[in-house]
């Protein structure tokens, strides 16, 4: 059984909702201009469309703050429940503010 890759899903719009959202989903941090649209990186990113030189669907991003980020992105925490968890509320949040049905 081989594995299929899956085109990313490409969103402007919910990749510049970022820039408006509130508070860091992941620490709550209120919003300081930094937050941006993280591409999920855990153990199954590879699933959503990530390959050499490609980030995953940008489904799959969580709203985070610099900080967040960084530590996210250089896998310093590495704790993949957390960044679904981001996910999640992201997903919620875009909801709630009619950016995605």
């Amino acid at each position: 059984m081989s594995l299929e890759k899956n085109k990313p899903y490409r969103s402007k719009k919910i990749l510049n909702a970022a820039k408006d959202c509130p508070y860091c989903m992941n620490c709550g941090k209120p919003n300081d201009g930094t937050i941006v649209a993280a591409h999920y990186t855990g153990y199954r990113q590879h699933e959503l469309g990530k390959g050499m030189g490609c980030k995953c669907t940008d489904t799959a991003t969580a709203f985070v703050c610099h900080d967040c980020h960084v530590i996210m992105d250089q896998y310093l925490d590495n704790d993949s429940e957390k960044f679904l968890f981001a996910i999640v509320k992201t997903h919620d949040y875009l909801f709630k503010e009619g950016i995605i049905k």
